[in-house]
């Protein structure tokens, strides 16, 4: 059984393309599109959010942009969370790729992960929308790599 082949993974290989669409356009066009966080993640001084809410320009429909972004963010987390458990779950797809790319693969994914989490947190001044997507695409990457390396040890 090759991986590409069966319906479930063509779902998921279509997922992962359309979530990088998804990706690139919540970077080019709605980067100007600036939300506030949770204060465990980054804190909110008392100037930033008179600024925010205030002298700041809205974007036209905020509020449904945001909504409809947290929403397909949580929809492909799951369907990638899912994707990767099935990939783990099968001896046929964990042997084809090996134990040790599975661990260097997610390895890397969590390094990324976690200098991008500081990046943010630390380094950026406004917590912008596509950076909430962030996880989610580290999680669709790794996944793709994932998938090429069935696909490589198939050939």
């Amino acid at each position: 059984m090759i991986f590409l082949k069966s319906r479930n993974d063509r779902i998921l290989k279509i997922s992962i393309l359309l979530f990088q669409a998804v990706f690139l356009f919540q970077l080019f066009c709605n980067y100007n599109v600036i939300t506030v966080v949770n204060p465990f993640f980054k804190h909110v001084s008392e100037e930033y959010w008179t600024w925010f809410s205030c002298e700041r320009s809205a974007v036209k429909n905020e509020n449904l942009i945001l909504a409809v972004s947290y929403i397909v963010k949580w929809l492909f987390s799951c369907i990638f969370l899912i994707g990767y458990m099935n990939v783990l779950a099968r001896p046929c797809k964990r042997e084809k790729i090996g134990v040790k790319k599975i661990v260097l693969f997610t390895g890397a994914a969590f390094v990324i992960f976690g200098i991008s989490f500081v990046a943010f947190k630390y380094l950026a001044v406004h917590y912008r929308l596509f950076m909430t997507f962030v996880s989610t695409e580290i999680l669709s990457l790794l996944l793709l790599a994932l998938i090429f390396q069935i696909r490589e040890e198939s050939e």
